[in-house]
Parts: structure tokens; sequence; C-alpha cells
């Protein structure tokens, strides 16, 4: 199959029914649908499945993308499928030939047993089948997708990670040249705020009663009005965002 993205137009499903199927909730950790500016690499699990609405298409499902924005999402979903995203090969290994070192644990996969192959690390590389999974979060790859960087395999979320930073609070990639850098995470400029009044913490002092950013007026009016509460404290500031690790 191929390992870039193409145009097609499946036929239209309700999201809310296919959500129940095997596997949809870990396809869509594993590929986060806001991360890319088309379907194409959701569809490589479920070829018939067409969200209604192209509903996950970032462009769309981040409303407050700027036009800059946009252009980078498409340039940075290009250059990943053109040079990271594959898909495994399962097969037998011959059984008159010697068997091949597997990529992670380092074992032996013997003559006749499953391997499975990825292009993109050349043609020797062979992995056991459990494996074949993603190097930060150890989630075996399902259906053997994989995004290849630096010799390791990840799935699409990681990888994305690896070149650019996610919001904590939309669970979206960060593509503003602007962001709040606060408890040691990049943000969204607006997107850390008050769990109370909901207003912005960039470039301004907050607290953290309970875990949660708090304001500090709101900080003061709901907790010290009934005594003193401890809570650390913390200054957000607002950072620039490169350009991301080279692909």
């Amino acid at each position: 199959m191929a390992t870039t993205g193409s145009s097609v137009s499946p036929p239209c499903l309700d999201i809310n029914q296919d959500s129940n199927r095997p596997g949809f909730q870990t396809l869509l950790q594993q590929l986060p649908p806001q991360d890319s500016d088309n379907l194409s690499v959701i569809l490589v699990f479920y070829p018939e499945v067409w969200v209604h609405g192209n509903m996950f298409q970032q462009e769309r499902y981040c409303l407050g993308l700027g036009e800059e924005e946009v252009t980078q999402l498409r340039l940075f979903c290009a250059q990943r499928e053109q040079k990271s995203l594959g898909q495994g090969v399962a097969r037998l290994l011959p059984p008159k030939r010697e068997g091949y070192t597997c990529e992670k644990c380092k074992k032996l996969l013997n003559p006749g047993e499953c391997g499975v192959f990825a292009a993109r690390a050349g043609e020797q590389s062979c992995w056991h089948r459990p494996c074949f999974a993603c190097q930060a979060c150890g989630q075996a790859l399902i259906n053997l997708i994989y995004f290849y960087h630096d010799g390791h395999l990840y799935c699409g979320r990681h990888h994305a990670e690896l070149l650019r930073p996610r919001c904590p609070a939309c669970d979206q990639l960060i593509f503003s040249q602007r962001c709040t850098e606060a408890e040691g995470r990049r943000w969204h400029e607006n997107h850390f705020c008050c769990q109370d009044c909901a207003g912005p913490l960039s470039g301004g002092r907050y607290a953290l009663p309970g875990g949660s950013p708090c304001c500090p007026s709101c900080f003061t009016r709901r907790y010290r009005s009934a005594g003193s509460i401890g809570a650390a404290e913390g200054q957000a500031f607002l950072g620039k965002v490169g350009d991301g690790a080279a692909l």
C-alpha cells in the first residue's frame, strides 16, 4: 500500500457508530486526526470510513488556525508522509535462510517464524510482531502503521511530538509562532487559562491549587478567603516555537 497521502472519497460513516469498532479508540490515540490535513492516514486503517463532514481535519478541528498555521500544517503533513510514514509487512521467514535479529529485543527470529519488515528501516531490518511497537509509548502499532525516525519506530502521535509541541489543553500541535510556556510544557497562547474565570494566564503569575492553574485574583477570592491554603506558584511566559526537529 502507499505510504503517502492521496485524494479519496470513501462512503460516509457516522463517527458515533464507528467509535465502537474494535481498535478505533487506539487508532485515534496513535494517529490523532487533528495532526493531519487529510484523512489518508486514518483510511489506511479503515478504508471504508469517512468521518462525516471531514470533522476531524485539523483545519476545521481547530477553528483558531490562521492562514500561516494552515500552510505550516500542510507542509508538516506532506513531509511526514513523504519521509517517515510506512506500513510494516508481516511474513514468514524462509525455512532455509539464516534467521534475522529483532531490531528491538535483539533476539533471533528463526527460519519459518513470522517477522515484520519495515521498508524505511532497510530490507534486512526485522521485528518480532509484539516488538513492532512505538519507541515512546510502547504500544503495538495497529495494522503495522509506523513513522520511522532516527532508527526507531513511532506511532503517529509521538512522532509528531518529536517535531512539534502539543498543547495539553486541546491536544493539538502548535503551529503558531508564539506559545505559552508553563509547568515545563508548551501551550497555545490562550489555552493556559485560569480554572475559575477561564482567563488566559500567558505572561502572568498563577497558583496551582489542587494541580490546576488559577489566576491570582481568583485564587485570593476563592481560596484565601476560606483560610490559608498552600499552593505552588509559578509564572507563565510567552515563548517562540521553532521549526521543530528535522524529519
